[in-house]
């Protein structure tokens, strides 16, 4: 029987149902086609829309010059590095959230001026030494000798260094946007800082080392030294102006080591 699919010229004829088949698949890829480009408008569209509310936020404060003081909660990353020369707080590593403010002049101009108290808390370190197992002694009649008691801690003292430092520095900021509520910026400064390390030692004595030296110290006894320190600061990051007279900041950058800061306040 003769393929009704062949014309007499032996060329292939599509059947009906080919047709169909072919039309329902152009179908469907012209619907595809359409639903991809409104997806591609939408998307386009909310980014618009999403760019016109930035940049209409961006123009909502009117650039003014006064100035803003902001109470910063602050902490350190890492170990306290010293600058110009070494100080006893060297390599100290940084603990907690420190309390700090700025007084700010000219914050929504292009060239901010702060000065700042920082304060900088370390971990405390500690010590212990002892003498152990055995000491020697002196008799009043020049004789000497040796007391041995394997494992037994004769005479020592605990220590435990608390560290601090206190510190004004002064900043020069440039910021990249003067207008709208959020506004980027950077800048850097330097200061001088006050490092406070208090020694607190605990001795002790076993009654068997105080028949030899009765004089030997026992209790608590705190001392404390202080050193100054140079200040570099390094930082970037964001002032958000909620209204003309409220003002938030986000930073982080370097002051004699790893810093991050977080400061809320007015402005006047």
């Amino acid at each position: 029987m003769r393929d009704p699919a062949l014309t007499q010229t032996g060329r292939f004829t599509p059947s009906p149902c080919r047709e169909a088949w072919e039309a329902i698949v152009r179908k469907k890829l012209e619907e595809l086609r359409r639903k991809t480009i409104h997806v591609k408008t939408r998307t386009l569209q909310v980014t618009f829309l999403a760019v016109l509310l930035f940049l209409a936020a961006q123009e909502r404060l009117p650039a003014q010059n006064h100035a803003a003081i902001l109470a910063i909660g602050s902490g350190g990353i890492g170990e306290f590095s010293s600058v110009a020369k070494r100080s006893d707080l060297s390599n100290r590593e940084f603990r907690g959230i420190s309390p700090g403010v700025e007084f700010i002049i000219n914050p929504q101009s292009r060239l901010s001026v702060g000065i700042a108290y920082a304060r900088l808390n370390f971990r405390d370190e500690q010590l212990h030494n002892a003498a152990l197992d055995k000491f020697g002694y002196v008799n009043h009649d020049g004789s000497s000798g040796t007391v041995e008691m394997p494992g037994v801690e004769f005479a020592g003292y605990d220590l435990t260094q608390e560290a601090e430092l206190n510190g004004i520095v002064s900043s020069l900021y440039l910021n990249i946007l003067t207008r709208g509520v959020i506004r980027p910026f950077v800048g850097g400064g330097a200061g001088v800082g006050l490092g406070e390390i208090t020694n607190n030692r605990d001795y002790f004595a076993h009654p068997v080392f105080l028949q030899y030296y009765p004089d030997a110290p026992t209790g608590t006894d705190v001392s404390k030294g202080r050193q100054a320190t140079l200040l570099v600061k390094g930082v970037g990051g964001i002032n958000i102006f909620l209204g003309n007279n409220f003002l938030m900041r986000v930073a982080g950058g370097y002051l004699n080591g790893g810093h991050a800061e977080i400061g809320v306040g007015v402005a006047f």
